[in-house]
């Protein structure tokens, strides 16, 4: 065979050549179907995750993949970043778009086709007119990598709405053009004020997995004439990466080199398990960025089924994974019918698989050798502050004699006494040492006077629990934390429950019926920023069944219509959401807790006392949201935010930056290499860069 002149695998940059890139032909055979010859003016949103290989889709687009009859244009948003203003973005669209002709062997004088005095719709008219006269019927296809970008240029003040109202009169039009948007979310799912124009124009594409024959091809064609791999090697990364490309190729590049260095020509599962034990060690930024994406509770599951499966064909379902983490001896607030809803979030985000029985194992069993070394279930549970269940070893044998002894003497006493010395069983009913006689109530009607396990979250603590105005709780005494109560048992039916703070501030929750379904109960009080809001808004620590309860008991349903500005925040009515602003519902009359988030914007609380039969109105104005970013790096850089300059580093500043969703490059000039990160910011918090690791 042939030996190895270089690694022919390309990891982190998309891939521009035909010969490294496999399968996609349905989603190719999809863009053609929707905006080919005969066919109407269309946007192809394609959606995905980051390195799903959306990026290389557009590049081999561009390379005439989808044949003579279109003019691709490549229109790279990050390369926009220094663009201001609409006539400005639509010269640098245009720019590429007359580059392109000339690259398709059309004379074109570029620099005198964008430097005329026109409008952006007068120069987009201009080119399409151009082409239609130029050239035979090609479609013109404009490809935009990461389009969302505009929405963040328009929030800035860099670009106006125009600019998307602009592409839906292109659309419009009679000239033969289409978009080929890539993003991570749809146009449905942003802002609706700025992408209004373009929701009817749009169809969506899920950019995800390679299936297994193009994996395999992924993994031995570019080196089959000089590497020999084995079907069960070929099968084992399979299941390592699930087709993910990103991942595939990461492996497939550590494997190749771990073959040049040792001049070898075939690949064994030794050699796989070598490479994915360095990987598992020194994990990539993107493994980091996908395990901090999922919430506390998420973690604590996946961090559980990760324990639970011990090998890359191991199932577990909701219950076993329960039982994984009882057995760990830590304290579950909820049952396993709502470990396995949030195992279910876990499989609709293709992070998780399921099978026909309804067990669950990780699609990338790479995140599973992961999560096991260094994600045990004790490791993310003392991360989420959350209690153990502890014992000593040193009492458990004296405290099992006594409990013993003792079991026997409540035995003798409850048992023997009343049979063989009645006249001494009335004496121990009448102080009180020995119950009551129950006529005619089996064992089972009993029981069912009490649930067991009820528990009580506030998104602010200490908290002091008041029940029926006759019991009183103070949550600072619970082994779960300072926003935590749990009671071992409480009689079933309606009950009324205050939760107060130490500043006097109460929330109740009235003639609410406690049953074994709905046992779980959430107390909302005004955040003192928003630094609380994560711990306030946990859909997965707080009961929704209480919520639902209660709007269902009702029998005269009231109107609540909420209108925030900007518009599309989330409404959660306690910790159940009801919709996107604007938003009309029905709701239960009486008092509730209600929140408003929306990403970038600082949360808002309403707390409402709702008239029965009656229409509430609420106009809500979002405030803007910031987060403190600092750097801790003391090497030269240029740090770009969202694509536009940010700052040069090192620097002791600490910047504000707009809460939310960021992309963060940083460029090392000395080195010549760059690094990206994908933040969440959360409004009111300090986030600091560090120098990396690797």
């Amino acid at each position: 065979m042939k030996s190895l002149p270089s690694n022919p695998y390309i990891v982190g940059n998309p891939i521009k050549s035909r010969e490294m890139f496999f399968g996609r032909e349905d989603d190719f055979h999809f863009v053609s179907r929707k905006i080919g010859k005969n066919r109407s003016n269309q946007i192809v949103v394609l959606c995905g995750d980051r390195r799903s290989g959306k990026t290389s889709i557009l590049f081999q687009i561009l390379g005439g993949r989808l044949g003579s009859s279109f003019l691709p244009i490549l229109i790279d948003m990050q390369m926009l970043a220094g663009v201001r203003g609409d006539l400005e973005f639509y010269k640098a669209i245009l720019k590429s778009g007359y580059a392109a002709l000339q690259s398709s062997g059309f004379n074109v004088d570029l620099e005198k086709a964008v430097n005329v005095e026109l409008n952006p719709g007068q120069l987009m008219e201009s080119f399409l007119s151009w082409v239609r006269d130029n050239t035979t019927g090609k479609v013109v296809l404009f490809l935009l990598d990461e389009y969302e970008l505009i929405e963040e240029k328009i929030k800035r003040g860099t670009l106006s709405e125009t600019t998307v109202h602009h592409f839906a009169g292109v659309l419009e039009s009679d000239y033969r053009v289409s978009f080929v948007f890539t993003g991570s979310k749809n146009i449905e799912e942003r802002n609706p004020e700025i992408w209004r124009t373009l929701l009817g124009k749009s169809v969506y594409r899920k950019i995800s997995y390679l299936s297994r024959q193009d994996t395999a091809r992924l993994i031995t064609e570019p080196v089959q004439e000089s590497v020999k791999y084995p079907q069960e090697v070929v099968a084992e990364i399979y299941r390592l990466t699930g087709g993910q490309p990103f991942y595939t190729q990461v492996i497939c590049q550590n494997l190749i080199d771990l073959l040049i260095d040792e001049e070898l020509v075939t690949c064994t599962s030794e050699d796989l398990g070598s490479v994915i034990r360095e990987i598992v060690a020194n994990p990539m930024p993107q493994m980091i960025y996908s395990w901090n994406s999922f919430s506390p509770w998420e973690r604590i599951m996946l961090s559980s089924l990760a324990g639970k499966l011990e090998t890359n064909s191991a199932w577990a379902n909701g219950r076993q994974v329960v039982r994984y983490i009882l057995d760990a001896r830590i304290i579950l607030p909820f049952n396993k019918e709502k470990a396995t809803v949030l195992l279910e979030e876990d499989y609709h985000k293709e992070f998780i698989e399921k099978n026909d029985a309804g067990a669950y194992r990780f699609r990338m069993d790479v995140f599973r050798h992961w999560i096991r070394r260094e994600h045990s279930i004790w490791k993310v549970v003392k991360e989420a502050d959350m209690d153990f269940r502890t014992t000593s070893r040193a009492i458990v044998l004296p405290a099992s004699i006594v409990g013993g002894v003792i079991a026997v003497l409540v035995v003798a006493w409850f048992l023997l006494v009343p049979w063989f010395l009645p006249g001494l069983a009335d004496w121990g009913r009448n102080i009180g040492l020995l119950p009551e006689e129950v006529v005619n109530e089996s064992a089972g009607e009993s029981d069912s006077k009490f649930v067991r396990n009820v528990s009580f979250k506030s998104n602010r603590g200490p908290f002091t629990l008041v029940i029926d105005n006759m019991h009183t709780i103070r949550s600072a005494d619970s082994r779960l934390g300072s926003m935590w109560i749990m009671l071992e048992s409480i009689t079933a039916g309606e009950h009324d429950f205050t939760a107060s703070l130490d500043n006097g501030q109460s929330v109740k929750v009235l003639n609410i019926i406690v049953s074994p379904s709905v046992n779980s109960f959430a107390f909302y009080f005004p955040p003192i920023d928003s630094t609380t809001l994560t711990e306030s808004t946990d859909p997965t620590a707080l009961s929704e069944e209480a919520v639902l309860t209660s709007d269902t008991q009702a029998k005269d349903l009231s109107t609540l219509i909420i209108q925030s500005n900007p518009p599309g925040a989330s409404v959660m009515v306690a910790n159940a959401k009801r919709g996107i602003t604007p938003l009309e519902v029905d709701i239960a009359p009486g008092h509730h807790p209600i929140y408003l988030l929306l990403d970038g914007y600082k949360p808002v609380y309403l707390d409402l006392e709702i008239e029965s039969g009656k229409v509430h109105r609420e106009n809500v104005t979002m405030e803007e949201g910031w987060t403190v970013l600092s750097f801790a790096i003391q090497q030269s850089a240029s740090v770009y935010l969202d694509g536009d300059h940010f700052i040069d580093l090192p620097t002791t500043k600490t910047i504000p930056v707009r809460s939310g969703r960021h992309v963060l490059r940083i460029v090392y000039p000395a080195r010549h290499s760059s690094r990206e990160l994908e933040l969440d910011l959360i409004a009111g918090d300090v986030f600091t860069v560090k120098e990396s690791t690797r």
